[in-house]
C-alpha cells in the first residue's frame, strides 16, 4: 500500500505546491499593486488637471468629458480599497471578506491531509483575490481609455473587468451566493 503523503502529493500535483509557495508572497504583491495604483492615479490626476488648466472656455464640452472621466478614474485608483469595498457592499450587502477569515471556521481535526488541502484552497482563494484587485484596476483604466476614444477600449469591457474583479476580490461571498442560487435547499 502506498504512503498517504505520496497519494496526496500525486493528487494535488505541482499546481497546489505552486499556490502554497506563492501564498506567503501575496501580501507583498497586494501592497505592490495598491502602491502602483496610487502612483498611476496620482499621475492621471496631475495629467488631467494640467489638461483642464489648458482647456479654453471657447472649446466645446466634448473635450471636458474625457478630462472629468480621467479625474474620476484617478480617484478610484487612488482609493482602490474603498472602491472595491463599496462594490462588495453593493453586490453582497456586506464588506470585503478576507480568505484568512475562513480559517476560523474550518476544522481539520488533526488530519494532516485535510490541513494540506486547506492550505492549498486558501492559497488558491488568496490568488483569486489578488487577480481580482488587478482586474478592478484594469477595468478602471479601460473606462478611462473608453472616454478618450481609444480603439480597443469599450464600456462593456471596462465594466466587465470591474464587476468580475469585485466578485473575485470577494470570492468567498461569490461562491456562497452561487451555492445558494444553485442549491437553495442545502
Amino acid at each position: 500500500m502506498s504512503d498517504p503523503t505520496t497519494i496526496i502529493n500525486a493528487a494535488i500535483g505541482g499546481a497546489g505546491t505552486f499556490f502554497v509557495g506563492l501564498a506567503p508572497s501575496l501580501p507583498s504583491l497586494f501592497t505592490l499593486v495598491k502602491a502602483f495604483c496610487v502612483i498611476l492615479g496620482l499621475c492621471m490626476l496631475i495629467h488631467s488637471i494640467l489638461r483642464l488648466k489648458n482647456l479654453n472656455n471657447r472649446q466645446n464640452q466634448s473635450e471636458f468629458r474625457p478630462i472629468l472621466v480621467e479625474i474620476l478614474a484617478a480617484i478610484a485608483l487612488i482609493n482602490l480599497n474603498l472602491f472595491i469595498a463599496t462594490g462588495s457592499e453593493s453586490f453582497f450587502g456586506e464588506g470585503l471578506k478576507e480568505v484568512a477569515s475562513l480559517s476560523n471556521h474550518v476544522q481539520t481535526n488533526g488530519n494532516w491531509a485535510a490541513a494540506r488541502a486547506q492550505n492549498i484552497v486558501f492559497a488558491i482563494l488568496s490568488f483569486i483575490q489578488f487577480v481580482g484587485y488587478i482586474s478592478v484596476a484594469r477595468g478602471i483604466t479601460e473606462l478611462n481609455n473608453t472616454s478618450k476614444g481609444k480603439a480597443n477600449s469599450s464600456l462593456g469591457k471596462g465594466l466587465t473587468h470591474i464587476i468580475g474583479g469585485i466578485l473575485a476580490c470577494n470570492i468567498l461571498m461569490t461562491v456562497e451566493m452561487i451555492g445558494l442560487t444553485l442549491l437553495p435547499s442545502v
